[in-house]
């Protein structure tokens, strides 16, 4: 499961460097938020510890992920 966590993590990060970087369309910017967002709930080194574990579980950060992921198209039609 990390090591999926991991792959998520990474792709949303660089997808999110490469949009806020490359694309020239209007809502670029909030689509790289987006992206980047979703590698930071998805990233197990930032969730190690206890003190995030009690912050955030990990079914709440699943759900975020999954809220964020559906947002896209969202913004991308707005």
């Amino acid at each position: 499961m990390a090591t999926i966590a991991w792959l998520i993590s990474i792709c949303a990060f660089m997808g999110g460097l490469a949009v806020k970087a490359d694309l020239p369309f209007a809502h670029a910017h909030d689509v790289g938020n987006v992206l980047l967002a979703i590698s930071v709930f998805a990233c197990p080194l930032l969730w190690d510890n206890w003190m995030a574990r009690a912050l955030l579980p990990g079914k709440q950060r699943l759900m975020a992920c999954i809220a964020l992921v559906v947002f896209v198209p969202v913004i991308l039609l707005s």
